[in-house]
């Protein structure tokens, strides 16, 4: 989003109110521009050429000489009356162009992108009466990278491979009403959507397919600029309702915000959607726990990996505050906040979830002149983190993960190995394609991940342009959520994955590829 769209920030590291939750470092509140009575236009070119970039210097295995990029922006923008004194209007169109550049390590391919995608924005306010005021938001932010991949030879000769696209961003949009009910009792109502894109494919996807000669190196065969096909599509629904209440000396705010975070998640291998992988027979002469057939001297590990599902999390919470000016120079903050988190499987069953965490906040400002121009202040207060909607995606949802093994008989003139005779059964241990039961590796009575937090600190104005001031902040993080990964690199190839029960040994599951 250009920062022309932008009225202005207010960013909060520490000590925020309990209307904000869900993190553990700070909150960033932009607020974005409005039309007024008065019709301003305005223009802004930004260019950033390739030839007024510093070159940068060749590392080993790498030629970094070739990386830069063009990056030009042209944005437009309006604001003014509909209908004076009653609907306001700000709109914004930036055309974008960015021309990335680069190559990859061991300089055997060369990267040459763009895009060329625009972003639109609009604001619109509707001064209903002096009382009530609705507001609608909404701005674009579809991004699409093109990415030409080719070939370079002994000579630096360059030969086209792929085309690449990475599609990112989407569309959002937000209805906010503010009603000043009386003199002492205002209240506002939000609702909004986010659309996020994450997807990668690529124009090979339906002909390349992965083969690696493990024999000889790591490296894959033929058209692989594009290793995975994933679509991804996140979106965010939130809804708040905020009140402000004053009572004499006391500023009661309180309300309630829920959103729903749900993706839409596809990913595969290209081609038929397998991985082909050739290795030599171990010295056991046993591969997948099988004995090898008689002759052979290489296997063939084909892959198939799949994730195809829905996910959703919702979080939730509920909020007091209390701001009382207790005397002319001393402000008390008393405030609660009660989250609710809920992680859900592929098929919509909650599978980790954590209600009734109770988040209190306090905090102080004292004046000690009576003339603000000296204050001392303080906080503290504790703070919720959710579990990711990723986390759902890779721990819970219809993961196919299917290795099969083969004697090794060639390549075909496609360079796509040639199957033999299966050795040993099809392994689908680390994913069969359903939604598993995680109750054997989630704890059911997971701790959240919280922190508090303490701040003191001291700020005075000396002159109108100069003010000093020192702060104190000591933050702890009193329990983290882990997801663990056990992998052993010995003799032989060997996936290991772990499942632990509270109170219980550690067990630790072996899928090798020898004895």
């Amino acid at each position: 989003v250009p920062y022309l769209f932008y009225q202005e920030f207010n960013v909060y590291t520490g000590g925020y109110s309990v209307e904000y939750g869900r993190t553990t470092g700070g909150v960033i509140n932009a607020v974005t521009k409005s039309g007024t009575n008065d019709f301003k236009y305005g223009a802004e070119l930004v260019y950033e050429p390739d030839w007024l970039q510093d070159t940068q210097h060749d590392n080993p295995g790498r030629v970094s000489r070739y990386d830069n990029y063009d990056d030009t922006s042209l944005n437009l923008y309006a604001s003014g009356p509909l209908v004076k004194d009653k609907l306001f209007f700000f709109a914004m169109y930036e055309a974008r162009k960015y021309q990335p550049r680069n190559t990859n390590d061991g300089n055997t391919t060369f990267f040459d992108g763009n895009s060329d995608s625009a972003f639109w924005g609009t604001k619109l306010d509707w001064q209903i009466t002096d009382d009530h005021v609705l507001e609608f938001l909404a701005f674009s932010d579809d991004d699409n990278l093109a990415t030409d991949s080719f070939d370079v030879g002994a000579d630096g000769s360059r030969t086209f491979e792929n085309t690449t696209f990475n599609e990112s961003g989407g569309k959002n949009w937000a209805l906010s009403y503010t009603g000043y009910l009386t003199d002492a009792f205002s209240m506002k109502a939000m609702y909004g959507e986010n659309k996020r894109n994450a997807n990668v494919h690529s124009l090979t996807d339906d002909s390349c397919t992965l083969v690696q000669d493990r024999r000889v190196s790591s490296d894959f065969i033929g058209c692989t600029s594009n290793t995975s096909v994933v679509a991804r599509e996140d979106d965010r629904k939130a809804v708040r309702l905020d009140f402000e209440w004053q009572l004499d000396s006391h500023l009661l705010r309180f309300g309630f915000d829920h959103e729903q975070n749900t993706s839409d998640y596809n990913s595969h291998y290209p081609g038929p959607g397998l991985r082909y992988e050739v290795n030599n027979i171990p010295g056991s002469g046993r591969v997948n726990g099988t004995p090898v057939p008689a002759g052979a001297t290489a296997y063939v590990r084909t892959r198939e990996v799949r994730n195809n599902g829905t996910f959703e999390t919702d979080n939730q919470a509920y909020y007091l505050e209390d701001n009382w000016q207790v005397t002319d120079k001393f402000l008390l903050n008393l405030g609660v906040r009660v989250e609710g988190f809920d992680n859900k499987d592929g098929q919509g069953n909650s599978y980790i979830k954590q209600d009734n965490m109770i988040a209190p906040r306090i905090g102080f400002s004292f004046d000690p002149k009576g003339d603000a121009s000296m204050k001392i202040f303080g906080n503290a207060g504790r703070y919720f983190l959710p579990v990711a909607n990723v986390i759902n995606i890779k721990q819970a949802g219809p993961f196919l993960d299917r290795r099969t093994f083969y004697v090794f008989e060639g390549f075909d003139a496609n360079n796509i190995p040639i199957l033999g005779e299966q050795i040993g059964p099809v392994d689908v241990s680390q994913g069969d394609g359903t939604v598993p039961d995680v109750r054997g590796e989630v704890d059911a009575d997971m701790d959240p991940v919280y922190q508090d937090e303490f701040i003191l600190g001291f700020q005075q104005q000396l002159t109108p342009s100069w003010s000093w001031g020192v702060r104190g902040i000591h933050r702890t993080l009193h329990n983290a959520i882990d997801d663990m990964e056990i992998t052993w690199n010995g003799f032989c190839e060997t996936d290991f994955f772990a499942m632990a029960n509270p109170g219980k040994q550690l067990t630790v599951y072996g899928d090798t590829d020898c004895d």
